[in-house]
């Protein structure tokens, strides 16, 4: 379309910004022909159905989260996948002999996946493995890992347990708002029983590469 012909500061400007997931949802390996419900903390109230856009991570033994980003905007073709695990606000209460690590893959598809029907059955395969993402009680983590992105290309990630985990020590779940994708309120199953809250997300950054 001639991007490239447009007269540009110099030195440029760098610039970003945030990406919220098009997608986030999960599939089970201990079920794998079931589909998570698309609009989990949707309400009927007097006035209607409300459907707020908070979306749920989570991962379990079983249990992975999937996620895709679409990539926008010419020029910002430097993608910078985050996930961000800030201190307990109280660690009093959490035992810091427990941690464990998430692993993070990039699978193989290129195309919006059809939330009605994702499964664990029907997931694209696994290309390649992009990282482990620690994971300990009363500590903090901020993981990136940044990628080549084409304006409109789909990007899609799994986040699991890492074989390297305890089984029985490893689960999470945290909600993240569209509207405000950055923070968000995460438990482990200790924070569960305390409920104590974290900020956390996971987001993607979009940099200028023009």
């Amino acid at each position: 379309m001639g991007f490239e012909d447009v007269p540009r500061q110099q030195p440029p400007i760098p610039k970003q910004l945030s990406n919220y997931p098009s997608l986030l949802t999960q599939v089970d390996s201990s079920h794998p022909a079931k589909v998570f419900q698309d609009d989990p903390r949707r309400l009927t109230t007097a006035v209607g159905t409300i459907s707020p856009e908070d979306r749920r991570v989570l991962v379990t033994e079983t249990i992975s989260t999937i996620v895709q980003f679409r990539a926008v905007d010419y020029g910002m073709e430097s993608c910078e996948l985050v996930i961000r695990l800030p201190e307990a606000s109280s660690v009093d209460v959490l035992n810091p002999a427990q941690a464990f690590p998430l692993s993070l893959y990039r699978l193989n598809s290129s195309l919006p996946l059809d939330i009605r029907t994702l499964s664990f059955s029907t997931l694209p395969q696994r290309m390649a493995k992009l990282g482990d993402v620690p994971f300990a009680y009363g500590s903090s983590t901020t993981w990136s890992k940044t990628l080549r992105c084409q304006r409109e290309e789909v990007l899609t990630f799994e986040l699991s347990c890492s074989p390297l985990a305890v089984e029985s020590e490893c689960a999470l779940v945290w909600w993240q708002d569209r509207e405000n994708p950055q923070p968000g309120t995460v438990h482990s199953p200790k924070q569960m029983i305390y409920g104590l809250k974290w900020t956390t997300a996971l987001f993607m950054i979009q940099h200028s590469t023009l």
